[in-house]
């Protein structure tokens, strides 16, 4: 039957089309960075494609989601290498419980935290929220139009457990926790520059406080060397005819001194190039912060010109990491795109439910004129086995499998002239008086049916005559 003359609905052949049915769990692996990322999505039990469909929207869009996030961390890795100094300390609460200290009225039991890190409080906002997510709370007014104020001390409270995961997981906490993250992860490269996990305003700090101690040493030495000539002089100015008298070593005073003048030089220059290789100056309360000068900007004679390419080494493996989460989130974005919105999916869908009727329908088609050619060849085969059969019926007078009262095979005659001279022959020789009567004989065979779609019983014809005794006829009468 043709697709144009058939009008059952699309959705009739969703249990002959078979969708592949797939796993659909609530986690996806992300293989950059080897994560697990939990997501949810909406169910429709009479769609599993569309239920598919949703899945692979939400997985998606989860993953790109996380690898943003991991993209700005990678790029203050990159950009902001340096740990300055580190966070600041901040205060929060912790409410993970959803009872209350008081029967009467809503009062939160909740954890006070002080001095505790960035860290700390945003797993605590998202521990908070966990809870708090799935309390149902209600309607605020009761039946008689009035506020419960239980209620309403619970909805406000659970906004402010949503403001709180929000700050800390999308708003400015959650740069505040990037920073966090950053910090520790550039400590370590810190640890293989410096030898010392030390942030780099006390590197600075140490430094510059070589250089005031040294100064400070001159310092004394000079005091030492005046109060030495101090001496001399009072001795010369007086009338003492003692000789002027110098107590201590000046040449060796003033040898030290050139020593520390020039370390003191050495340590200054040497500060010179560290702020060069690396940052020379940051603002107030900046805890992270970028290379001052590029590798080529960089004094050729700087003794710290490898250590600042080694470091640029250590950022490398961070670098690729970088490119391939932004390669990444850009094939999931165009895949994201090819997807399209759910009203496209469900009319594609329709689309694809068209067609495959008119394909099933043709396939239907084509097997049936398949089915029909062939047995088109058996009918052919069975008309001729019974058309044989009945000529060799009228050939031999034997096969048509009509018995006598005695169970034997009576003979054929085909026509009613051959019949009747057979009976007067039969009378002649031995006085044998037989009834001719005409009789119908029949071969069965099969023919294909297209409407039934299979074989029925035909009859192939013909008709003829057989003799038959008077004991016969008299056993037919009774």
């Amino acid at each position: 039957m043709p697709y144009n003359s058939y009008n059952k609905h699309y959705t009739n052949y969703r249990k002959l089309r078979k969708i592949p049915r797939r796993n659909l769990y609530k986690t996806a692996y992300e293989s950059i960075t080897g994560t697990n990322i939990s997501f949810d999505y909406e169910k429709t039990k009479e769609d599993t494609e569309l239920t598919q469909y949703r899945w692979e929207v939400a997985k998606t869009k989860a993953i790109i989601a996380f690898l943003e996030d991991k993209k700005k961390y990678y790029d203050k890795l990159l950009l902001y290498p340096i740990a300055i100094s580190s966070m600041p300390t901040t205060y929060f609460y912790t409410r993970t419980r959803t009872d209350s200290n008081s029967e009467c009225g809503f009062s939160p039991i909740e954890e006070y935290h002080h001095r505790k890190s960035v860290l700390e409080r945003y797993q605590a906002a998202i521990d908070s929220w966990a809870v708090w997510e799935k309390e149902k709370i209600g309607d605020i007014r009761m039946w008689n139009g009035e506020v419960n104020y239980y209620r309403r001390n619970m909805k406000n409270y659970k906004e402010k457990v949503r403001k709180e995961y929000e700050y800390m997981t999308s708003g400015e906490g959650h740069n505040y926790y990037l920073n966090e993250l950053v910090i520790e992860k550039s400590l370590d490269i810190h640890e293989q520059m410096f030898g010392e996990r030390l942030y780099y305003s006390e590197i600075q700090k140490q430094k510059a406080a070589r250089i005031t101690k040294q100064r400070q040493a001159i310092v004394k030495d000079i005091r030492e060397l005046k109060r030495g000539v101090q001496n001399v002089y009072n001795c010369m100015s007086s009338n003492s005819s003692q000789k002027p008298y110098y107590e201590g070593d000046a040449t060796k005073i003033i040898s030290s001194m050139r020593k520390t003048s020039k370390l003191i030089k050495d340590l200054e220059q040497d500060l010179v190039y560290f702020k060069e290789a690396f940052a020379s100056e940051w603002g107030k309360n900046t805890v992270l912060s970028a290379f001052g000068n590029t590798v080529e900007e960089i004094s050729k004679k700087n003794p710290y010109l490898e250590k600042r390419i080694l470091w640029e080494s250590l950022l490398e493996d961070t670098r690729v990491i970088y490119n391939n989460i932004i390669e990444r989130i850009g094939s999931l974005e165009q895949h994201l795109e090819s997807l399209g919105t759910e009203e496209e999916f469900v009319a594609q869908q329709k689309k694809r439910y068209k067609l495959f009727r008119q394909r099933y329908e043709r396939k239907k088609e084509i097997k049936r004129n398949i089915e029909d050619r062939k047995e088109a060849k058996t009918d052919q085969e069975e008309l001729n086995r019974a058309t044989a059969l009945l000529e060799q019926i009228k050939k031999t007078g034997y096969g048509h499998d009509h018995l006598s009262s005695k169970g034997e095979e009576k003979y054929f005659y085909a026509e009613f002239d051959e019949a009747k001279k057979a009976e007067i022959n039969m009378f002649n020789q031995d006085g044998r008086r037989l009834d001719l009567y005409a009789k119908e004989i029949s071969v069965p065979y099969t023919k294909w049916d297209k409407k039934s779609r299979r074989r029925e019983d035909r009859n192939q014809s013909t008709s003829g005559y057989f003799h038959r005794s008077f004991r016969e006829l008299k056993e037919q009468k009774k």
